[in-house]
């Protein structure tokens, strides 16, 4: 399983989708589309920036 993030810094907007991998090519979505925005966006995107290579 992977967990796919997308943001829209402009829109304030954090997109997350959890992912299944059924080969190298073909994975599909488990869970519906999970949308994080203000006032929880600014700070979740900083913890985001701050531990990874966002």
């Amino acid at each position: 399983m992977q967990l796919l993030i997308d943001y829209d810094e402009k829109g304030k907007v954090i997109y997350l989708l959890l992912c299944r991998y059924f080969s190298d090519f073909e994975f599909r979505a488990i869970a519906p589309v999970k949308t994080i925005s203000e006032p929880n966006f600014s700070q979740l995107l900083n913890n985001f920036k701050q531990t990874t290579k966002f």
